[in-house]
């Protein structure tokens, strides 16, 4: 299967996120995988991402497309596997999904505030999730880490467990909701 610029778009997308999550869990050095790949990934993906909202038949697009997916390296493959799994839905939304929420969690300021264990997205709406919270990507049911979420893509309902906790400073969550 040829994959589309806009494919690999989301390819990358993912995969940035992925690779950082694998770096955090790899310990020191990152378990040998280049501490620069997420930084990198985003800078070619919003890049190619810019030109292909500016004109879809560049010429540029197909390779420098292809360039980023090698990029992304092995992150691509799992990455498919989430977006292309038939055992899930994909969102269903066309064009490009919506910038991703990153946030330290405190009192008054953040996406989701101290204490808040529930929100409505709406700019999420139709699209699958994943919630990524202190480097560790949580599942949908309990693994044993009292730790995980739900997501109802069609109406935006997001709840957390437990509730966010922290004040902005060090020790307090740390949040990463990617639309996919």
């Amino acid at each position: 299967m040829a994959l589309t610029v806009a494919q690999i778009i989301r390819i990358a997308k993912i995969s940035q996120y992925l690779c950082l999550v694998d770096i955090e869990k790899s310990g020191l050095y990152g378990g040998g995988t280049d501490s620069d790949l997420p930084h990198k990934l985003r800078i070619v993906r919003e890049d190619i991402e810019y030109q292909y909202d500016l004109d879809p038949s560049n010429s540029t697009l197909g390779a420098t497309s292809t360039y980023l997916y090698a990029l992304c390296g092995k992150y691509a493959l799992y990455a498919q596997s989430i977006i292309f799994n038939p055992s899930t839905i994909s969102g269903t939304i066309a064009g490009t999904s919506p910038s991703p929420y990153q946030f330290i969690v405190d009192a008054s300021t953040s996406f989701i505030i101290d204490g808040q264990s529930s929100k409505t997205i709406t700019a999420f709406i139709g699209y699958n999730l994943i919630f990524v919270r202190n480097g560790v990507t949580q599942n949908t049911s309990d693994d044993g880490s009292g730790s995980y979420y739900s997501w109802v893509k069609s109406t935006g309902s997001f709840i957390c467990f437990p509730a966010a906790s922290g004040d902005g400073l060090p020790g307090s969550d740390i949040f990463g909701l990617f639309p996919i």
